[in-house]
């Protein structure tokens, strides 16, 4: 009974800090790790400008150099010749660093006001081409970034109790597969990452392949997945 009651509280004190925490973005540090990253930020990755979802043909490419939350450098003069948005102009040029040679912790090259937006050609924000197939996804991975952590509950108690950016597949986030992304889900998915409780339901756990939704689409427990690529397809 003690060992319970210790388990119950220390979810509990995991969801009352979620509560008050900021709204999980995609990786913050990433912008800081290209030339004048920091004038674009997130949108230079991601269509949108808080993050997450969607990525600009430069965040692709980035993502093909990284490891999912991992803060490896990635800059390289493969990537400043690159000209990821196809406008005519190298993402390096874009970036005020043609070669490519900047690293992370050096002044920014160039000058901040002539910065464009290697994702974004001719300064038109994309918009992402709809999936006309049903999107495999892993469960309880609503932060779309390949593994299954705290963030992702945080996600869910953002969405749920600071109005925070609904996930970009909601059926990702609803960790129990109930039909509803409620508190169960993030305190299930907390049960899972420490106390050994059960995984998600299909298609999950994240070690597993990744798979479609096994309800209906359109029946009652179809929440709906419009966007996830953490599956590498």
């Amino acid at each position: 009974m003690k060992r319970a009651c210790a388990s119950v509280l220390f979810l509990a004190n995991v969801v009352v800090g979620a509560w008050f925490a900021p709204a999980v973005e995609a990786r913050p540090w990433r912008p800081a790790q290209l030339p004048n990253g920091l004038a674009g930020g997130c949108a230079i990755c991601h269509v949108s400008p808080l993050g997450g979802g969607p990525r600009t043909p430069f965040g692709v490419e980035v993502r093909t150099r990284v490891t999912p939350g991992g803060m490896e450098e990635f800059w390289s003069e493969e990537l400043a010749k690159l000209d990821s948005d196809g406008d005519g102009t190298t993402n390096g040029a874009e970036l005020q660093d043609p070669g490519g040679t900047w690293r992370p912790g050096e002044d920014d090259p160039g000058e901040v006001a002539a910065v464009t937006n290697p994702g974004v050609p001719d300064g038109n924000v994309p918009e992402p081409e709809p999936d006309p197939l049903s999107p495999t996804f892993h469960r309880g991975d609503p932060d779309n970034n390949g593994a299954t952590d705290l963030t992702d509950a945080i996600l869910i108690f953002n969405f749920l109790f600071q109005n925070g950016d609904a996930p970009t597949c909601a059926e990702s986030a609803d960790f129990n597969n109930d039909a509803a992304i409620d508190l169960t889900d993030g305190v299930a998915l907390l049960n899972f990452l420490f106390l050994q409780g059960p995984v998600a339901a299909a298609p999950g756990p994240v070690d597993a392949t990744c798979g479609e939704d096994i309800d209906e689409e359109g029946t009652p427990g179809d929440l709906g997945c419009s966007f996830y690529d953490a599956c590498g397809e």
